[in-house]
């Protein structure tokens, strides 16, 4: 999964709502926090990484669930 400046996510939500991203550095530090309005079905959302190359953790948090994943950006 390596990003290079951007990074899109698809998402399939039951209904409309916010998803809350969050991306953490490997020893836990927030960087960024990004809000998308979603539809319900499946959305694809673009996230701008403005971060240096690395391993990050992002998280997603919707009204219907969460999910945690590593993404790697290189430059």
């Amino acid at each position: 999964n390596p990003a290079v400046d951007c990074l899109y996510l698809n998402v399939e939500s039951p209904g409309a709502g916010v998803l809350q991203l969050h991306l953490y550095t490997a020893e836990g530090r927030r960087v960024r926090t990004w809000n998308r309005r979603m539809e319900g079905g499946v959305n694809t959302l673009a996230v701008d990484l403005d971060v240096p190359a690395g391993a990050y953790l992002l998280q997603a948090q919707s009204p219907y669930g969460a999910a945690t994943f590593w993404v790697n950006v290189v430059k």
